[in-house]
């Protein structure tokens, strides 16, 4: 009896699988254009795309022939094309009104993408359409869990492209990727791509990798084909980065996925990187082994990239941290610790092209650099900053294409502007116009320490409170407002770098001036003494000595307190000077509150007496060559404004002794 029951109910299960199967054999058309319509409504709804599908067959029971797939975009332009498409469809999916597939076969695909209507989405005021997959954007957890869900379930088991196009419109003109061939079979990708652009630039590369959509990873492989290195112009025609590479890698792995917690790791590794943008870099920076390997969670209101990851850039590795938390306010946490390592490693891991002063440096002893960077963005006044580059024993055997040790010396000045040379100026007494600092009234001396950087004589080279106010009045203005450069710092741009404003430039900037200031290769006062001969005081006028002469027609020494304030306000913006001026030729009623400022700021340094400034006005009496140069409208434009009217540095230090 129990045997007859068990195969009475394999029986009924039997008839029961076969009822589905035929009822979805009969309706799987009406499932099927019922998924069609409800990807169409969205994409004409949200994203403003018109799309049509040609015949249709169904082959057996899950298996579909389609004669062409079009995706039009707002202004009729086709965005996707395929002539031919072949999909076997997932049939459980299929019942959910969800188009999943097991196998794509797809002939003569052919894709364009405006730069024009990219910017327009962009530039929109209508707010994105928020999915289903990201409607739990508040949770950051359970976003990423839908999404990489939601990616990798609609990656089909196999799939087979045959000679597809994407083409890439902009103004700068078309760049293209072609795909002859790229399979997906038992998890291996393989594929051939070209890249070609209206420059007649033309790259290929073989792609090669591995998905697992069950453990929800993938990797992916570039190398050249038939050539020695893999070029990408998009990059170059979109932003003006050229990039080349001999191999990329790149890996990405879900560790797991819950709505509080998910947890990913990925790599991106390359060989011979080179990368050439006018604001990276005047020449090509190659790096010759790069990798980034990391391990990040996103939980509810964070983000978190641990401190397990390791960057390595050549011979070097560091490990960052950085964290975003959004819960009561938005939070931003940025830490390196580096534990000390071998000097010589991180000039020879320097990529060439980056540093051209200080390459092929020999160096001995042994560097540690430490960064600690928290902010609060919804109030960026709360910032934390502290950056400690620290050394042991280390020392500068051989100096590389620049002596360091040139400020000591007399030496010749070229004065660059807009790439080209202006004129030269010898430092040193040889010179008639160089004025020797014992020469220079200390009450210029100290206008331009209190107006430039205050604890010039105390700190080395770097000032972090006027870093972490740059930084945070930068964020308050969400562009790049304010700089925070020391006398130490504009002095190194001025005799040792050009005058391209570059990444690299920076970089170099703040490397030399921590060998300067902590090697003591020359004495703060060398310094002050050859920045107040070189800098700018106004049109054509460098140095002290002219400036004396040009505005008020009399030796440095004999500048009185009323001057030294005036030349110390001019010096970030000296081609300006005359539009602080009048039509009546006296100084603007703003600079009132700049003199009170400043001179109180030199007296709670003992800077100066208070007799000195007894009778001090904001106005001075042109009595040199500038007084023709003044405007004789009463017109002043903002953004002409001396920056040190609106900036300067105001911290609590003891006197400067000259």
């Amino acid at each position: 009896m129990k045997w007859f029951w068990q195969k009475r109910k394999l029986a009924f299960g039997i008839i029961g699988i076969i009822f589905v199967l035929l009822a979805f054999f009969g309706l799987r058309t009406w499932f099927f254009n019922h998924s069609v319509e409800r990807v169409k409504s969205k994409l004409e709804s949200n994203y403003h795309l018109q799309f049509t599908i040609g015949e249709k067959e169904f082959i057996g029971l899950n298996q579909l022939a389609i004669n062409n797939i079009l995706i039009k975009g707002s202004q009729g332009d086709t965005i996707l094309y395929t002539d031919s498409l072949y999909l076997q469809l997932k049939v459980l999916q299929l019942l959910k009104q969800k188009i999943r597939f097991k196998k794509i076969y797809a002939h003569r695909l052919e894709g364009t993408i405006k730069q024009s209507e990219i910017e327009t989405a962009f530039n929109s005021k209508e707010p994105l359409p928020i999915s289903k997959y990201t409607k739990g954007y508040q949770n950051y957890a359970l976003t990423m869990e839908r999404i990489a869900k939601t990616v990798f379930s609609m990656f089909p088991n196999e799939v087979l492209i045959d000679s597809a196009k994407i083409t890439y419109q902009s103004a700068k003109g078309d760049f293209e990727i072609l795909c002859p061939t790229f399979t997906i079979n038992n998890n291996q990708i393989k594929g051939h791509l070209q890249f070609t652009n209206g420059f007649g630039n033309f790259s290929e590369c073989r792609v090669n990798g591995n998905l697992d959509s069950d453990q929800e990873s993938v990797t992916l492989n570039l190398e050249p084909y038939l050539s020695e290195v893999v070029t990408i112009p998009v990059f170059e025609q979109i932003w003006g980065l050229g990039i080349r590479f001999d191999t990329l890698q790149f890996g990405f792995n879900v560790l797991s996925a819950t709505s509080d917690l998910f947890k990913f790791s990925g790599y991106i590794n390359t060989n011979q990187l080179s990368m050439n943008h006018s604001k990276l870099a005047p020449k090509p920076v190659i790096i010759n082994q790069g990798s980034i390997h990391f391990n990040a969670s996103v939980g509810k209101k964070i983000i978190e990239i641990d401190s397990s990851s390791v960057i390595t850039l050549n011979q070097i590795s560091f490990s960052p941290y950085i964290c975003y938390k959004k819960q009561s306010h938005r939070e931003l946490s940025l830490k390196i610790i580096q534990k000390e390592f071998e000097s010589s490693s991180v000039f020879q891991s320097f990529p060439e092209g980056l540093f051209t002063n200080i390459r092929n440096m020999k160096t001995k002893g042994k560097v540690s650099y430490d960064l600690n960077f928290r902010v609060n963005l919804d109030n960026p006044d709360s910032l934390f900053f502290s950056s400690e580059l620290t050394n042991d024993s280390f020392r500068v055997e051989h100096f590389g294409a620049t002596n360091l040790t040139q400020l000591n010396d007399t030496f010749t000045y070229e004065v660059i502007s807009t790439d080209e040379k202006v004129r030269s100026i010898f430092i040193g007494i040889q010179n008639p116009n160089f004025t020797p600092l014992q020469e220079i009234s200390n009450y210029l001396k100290f206008a331009v320490i209190t107006s430039e950087d205050g604890g010039f004589y105390y700190h080395k080279g770097f000032d972090l409170e006027s870093i972490k106010k740059s930084i945070s009045d930068n964020l308050k203005e969400g562009r790049f407002a304010r700089g925070g450069s020391t006398i130490t710092m504009q002095l190194v741009k001025n005799v040792f770098l050009s005058k391209n404003k570059t990444i690299s430039r920076k970089l170099e900037e703040l490397l030399i001036v921590w060998m300067i200031e902590n090697l003591n290769l020359t004495t703060k006062d060398r310094m002050f003494e050859v920045y107040l001969n070189i800098i700018e005081w106004g049109p054509g006028i460098y140095g002290i000595k002219e400036a004396s002469e040009f505005y008020f027609d009399k030796k440095p020494s004999q500048l009185t307190l009323n001057e030294s304030i005036f030349l110390a306000s001019i010096v970030p913006s000296p081609k300006n000077f005359r539009f602080t001026f009048n039509k009546e030729g006296n100084l603007r009623d703003y600079y009132s509150e700049y003199y009170r400022f400043l001179s109180e700021t030199m007296l709670s340094r003992n800077s100066i007496l208070p007799e000195d400034t007894i009778g001090l006005i904001p106005n001075v009496i042109l009595k040199g060559e500038a007084k023709n140069y003044l405007i004789q409208s009463d017109s002043l434009q903002q953004d002409s404004l001396p920056a040190s009217i609106i900036v300067i540095t105001d911290e609590e230090i003891d006197p400067v002794k000259f």
